[in-house]
């Protein structure tokens, strides 16, 4: 008796838009992490830091979980990442959700898959690097984007095109979210609520931004509820009509807090 392999619910693929922080690991990570630590004068611990990741997962919660999708996106990966594991992954879902990062951003799998969104990204990864040879490709990488990759748009613009093209071809029910500007004029209104700057919420040696897809619960909720009711549609998601909530200056210590506060709200 031959077996039918039974497609399951959705599967989503692209960057910190549509990516769980709390399950990812890089090179670059425990770098990070041990930095945090310093900053908060506290031992660094790897138990610990499973458990400041898992409780993250419980309190903030993606607009992917609402709809039980499996998640293939990654924090600071391009386009080619996504269509790589789209590529591998696709043929196993009913639908697929693509969510559309900058063009400007260069992914590559050597020896594991680093992510650099920006020359300045690559710059401050090299100091969180796990080894020698991890701290050479991102000088490598910083490189690359200063002296070759910015200065050959024309590349980058049609390279993107063909990707996006590719999977329409290949799964013409395929759902796309433009990153920027749809889900990125989420991010600023939360951030101008809250009256700071996309550079000092950055810092994190003053804050730790704790938001999943750079949203607070109730607008990842309000996502989620959009592509639900929108979930038979193809090509290009509307989100320029989506009324998302504008949080309140009190809800910035939960979602940006201080990064000494971060062991007492995770912990």
């Amino acid at each position: 008796m031959a077996w039918r392999v039974t497609l399951t619910k959705i599967a989503i693929f692209g960057d910190s838009f549509a990516a769980n922080p709390y399950l990812e690991f890089s090179p670059t990570t425990e770098g990070f992490l041990k930095e945090v630590y310093a900053v908060c004068d506290r031992p660094y611990s790897k138990k610990e830091v499973l458990l400041l990741a898992e409780n993250w997962g419980k309190k903030y919660k993606a607009w992917m979980r609402y709809l039980d999708a499996d998640v293939f996106g990654h924090s600071g990966s391009d386009l080619y990442y996504s269509y790589n594991q789209f590529i591998q992954h696709h043929s196993n879902y009913e639908k697929c959700i693509f969510v559309i990062t900058s063009p400007l951003r260069y992914s590559t799998n050597v020896n594991g898959w680093i992510h650099c969104a920006s020359h300045e990204d690559a710059v401050e990864k090299i100091d969180f690097a796990n080894s020698t040879e991890q701290k050479q490709l991102l000088k490598t990488m910083s490189s690359f984007f200063k002296d070759l990759y910015y200065k050959d748009l024309d590349r980058i613009e049609l390279l993107n095109k063909a990707i996006i093209d590719s999977i329409q071809k290949i799964r013409p029910d395929t759902l796309f979210i433009n990153a920027f500007p749809d889900l990125k004029r989420v991010y600023d209104l939360e951030l101008e609520a809250w009256i700071i700057t996309h550079d000092e919420s950055q810092d994190y040696t003053k804050y730790f931004d704790l938001r999943h897809c750079h949203m607070t619960n109730e607008n990842n909720k309000i996502l989620a509820n959009y592509i639900t009711n929108n979930i038979n549609k193809t090509g290009y998601l509307e989100c320029s009509n989506i009324q998302w909530q504008i949080p309140t200056i009190e809800d910035k210590d939960y979602y940006l807090p201080q990064t000494q506060h971060i062991f007492e709200l995770l912990l």
